[in-house]
């Protein structure tokens, strides 16, 4: 079975959409990877001006005055994606907060992971361990961040569509004008074969 051929217009065409395709991959990728950053490190400020403000609390009123600070944030939250946990090191047992397993351990770090419940979101969590053998974990839910990746994911698949059919379209086109002239090639090499020895290529400039 013969494989079907394309013609060089086609051909053209095609290379052309596909390179518009490939440019606009791209530089998708890039913005997406660049405004990806930005989100998280704004969180990640959000989180960890949040960590060292309840740092400094423990700090000159200890353990009850944490807690109780913990619990009045979550009774009247200003943000409702924020998440808390103060945890016990040697027992793992959550003193106060709103993680239903936070992770903890002896050193400072951040956590990414995916949260449970519906939507399940995305975390970003900062875990620091305290003087008194406690561990702080402050965080946030992602929401807004997720929303807009999404929406620019959603975004940048419709306007790759609209780049392969422009591509396409302006492939379409150079493919025709290349023909043309091609075209006239082949006629006059034609009539040239026929005797018309004075026949030359019309010029266009």
């Amino acid at each position: 079975m013969k494989r079907p051929r394309f013609s060089t217009t086609t051909r053209l065409a095609g290379v052309v959409g596909l390179a518009f395709l490939l440019a606009f991959a791209v530089l998708g990728g890039f913005a997406y990877f660049t405004v990806s950053s930005l989100l998280y490190q704004d969180a990640r400020e959000v989180i960890h001006t949040d960590a060292e403000g309840l740092t400094d609390l423990h700090r000159h009123g200890g353990r009850p005055a944490l807690l109780a600070e913990v619990e009045q944030r979550l009774a009247r939250p200003d943000d409702p994606d924020a998440l808390y946990a103060v945890v016990e090191s040697a027992s793992g047992k959550r003193l106060a907060g709103n993680l239903e397993a936070p992770p903890y351990g002896a050193h400072a770090r951040w956590i990414r992971r995916q949260g449970a419940g519906e939507p399940a979101l995305p975390q970003l969590l900062y875990q620091r361990p305290l003087d008194d053998g406690l561990v702080l974990v402050t965080g946030l839910r992602l929401r807004s961040e997720s929303g807009f990746l999404a929406m620019s994911v959603r975004a940048a698949m419709m306007a790759a569509l609209l780049a392969v059919v422009l591509g396409l379209l302006l492939g379409g086109l150079i493919a025709r004008w290349v023909s043309r002239r091609l075209r006239r090639l082949e006629e006059t090499a034609a009539r040239v074969g026929e005797g018309a020895l004075a026949s030359r290529v019309p010029l266009d400039g």
